[in-house]
């Protein structure tokens, strides 16, 4: 920490470090130092240390999660595409991909309209979305699934 604190000019933020509670126990924490120099000889070091171990469990728990559903994704036979509001594809899994056979990078930031043929695609979904929870709606022509839109 001293030769971090000195090669930063006795600046010294978000210093990353194991610490030790009252108790004895570790604990991995956040750390801002500075330092007065004077004549070369180390007047007064003061800084601020924060606990950080709650808030990288919970970064660690949500990656995970990510990846978890990333993996499950990946390995469903069905299309599945996540818009943003504005309609445009921020996700594909490989059934998507495979279904439009465009690489992912042709689906990615696109707008939904653009990767589907039928005519006010993105309206017909917020339609689906808002009417039910099923993967089976009315679309006028009696009842049909979400692949409507392939």
């Amino acid at each position: 920490m001293a030769r971090n604190l000195v090669r930063a000019n006795y600046r010294l933020d978000h210093a990353v470090a194991i610490d030790r509670r009252h108790d004895g126990s570790e604990m991995l924490v956040e750390n801002d130092f500075r330092a007065a120099i004077k004549e070369g000889l180390l007047i007064r070091l003061w800084g601020t240390t924060r606990d950080i171990g709650p808030h990288k469990r919970r970064e660690q728990q949500l990656s995970d999660r990510v990846d978890s559903m990333l993996d499950i994704l990946s390995a469903t036979p069905d299309p599945i595409v996540v818009l943003s509001e504005e309609g445009m594809v921020l996700a594909a899994n490989p059934a998507a991909e495979a279904a439009w056979d465009r690489a992912p990078e042709q689906l990615l930031g696109s707008p939904f309209q653009a990767v589907v043929e039928t005519r006010n695609a993105l309206d017909k979904v917020r339609q689906i979305a808002a009417d039910t929870r099923d993967a089976e709606c009315d679309l006028g022509s009696g009842p049909i699934d979400l692949n409507c839109l392939l």
